[in-house]
């Protein structure tokens, strides 16, 4: 059911591509509230299509939008959970559609990192709900597509449970061009293997329960430390099934980064 899909990616569809109606559908789909990532990467909509689709998502509001205590300033909600994109100007697409669906997701975002932490479930900031989404989100290959990923996010991190520093008086760093966090940079070095196609994916965290409990396991593993020198240094980063004594596969001959230490994973 719905409810054990996270992410979309549509590949090269062009029924999708072309029809109003299946649109629609997917608008349908979306606003149920269980999606929160989409890749349009491959479709080459036809721009009607793709307009028709962002005004569905994104629809003007009939009274002033509400204002929020958390300081940010007046602003539409969308009628969906879609935190996560991407689309591709080189499938034809123009300038301005991507630039609407990423102010789409960036607030989405913000209205999701407003919600109080024992509000989040499944269809309320569903990327935040991190014992769930944790494992897919460091494992999933589709995900780092996205033009902004929920690792790059301070408040994902520290929602599991991390620290990790922000505000305006951060100190960014520059890389590519951009301003960077370390501390995310730092978390993300050390945890993120977005390397797991979907079907490895599935198999690593099944749909249910299971899927579930492996989640946050890894999780919990990932937040066991030891104390090296002036750093922390993670102990293990492992699904539950791994050896005890191994060298963990994900980790074998890559050095990893946290707190500006190296070292290779070792499994207790």
């Amino acid at each position: 059911g719905y409810e054990h899909v996270h992410f979309l990616s549509f590949g090269c569809n062009g029924a999708l591509a072309s029809s109003k109606s299946l649109a629609s559908l997917l608008v349908q789909v979306l606003q149920k509230g269980f999606i929160w990532a989409c890749d349009f990467g491959e479709v080459y909509f036809n721009e009607e299509v793709f307009d028709h689709l962002l005004s569905a998502l994104d629809p003007r509001p009939l009274r002033p939008a509400r204002k929020r205590k958390t300081g940010l300033e007046e602003t539409r909600e969308p009628s969906s959970n879609l935190a996560f994109s991407f689309a591709d100007q080189g499938c034809g697409l123009k300038v301005h559609q991507i630039s609407r669906l990423k102010d789409l997701t960036r607030r989405r975002r913000l209205f999701d990192k407003a919600l109080s932490w024992g509000k989040v479930d499944r269809t309320h900031a569903p990327w935040l709900d991190i014992p769930r989404v944790f494992g897919m989100v460091m494992r999933s290959k589709n995900l780092t597509k996205c033009f902004w990923r929920p690792y790059q996010e301070a408040e994902f991190w520290r929602r599991a449970g991390f620290h990790c520093t922000g505000g305006p008086r951060l100190n960014l760093q520059r890389s590519g061009g951009k301003r960077v966090n370390p501390s995310i940079r730092r978390l993300t070095t050390a945890m993120h293997r977005g390397n797991l196609e979907p079907a490895a994916l599935q198999k690593a965290f099944p749909p249910g329960d299971e899927g579930e409990r492996r989640s946050r396991e890894l999780l919990q593993t990932c937040g066991q430390t030891k104390q090296y020198g002036d750093g922390l240094m993670i102990n293990a980063w492992c699904l539950e099934y791994t050896k005890c004594g191994k060298i963990h596969p994900f980790l074998m001959g890559k050095p990893s980064i946290s707190m500006g230490h190296l070292y290779h994973g070792y499994v207790k």
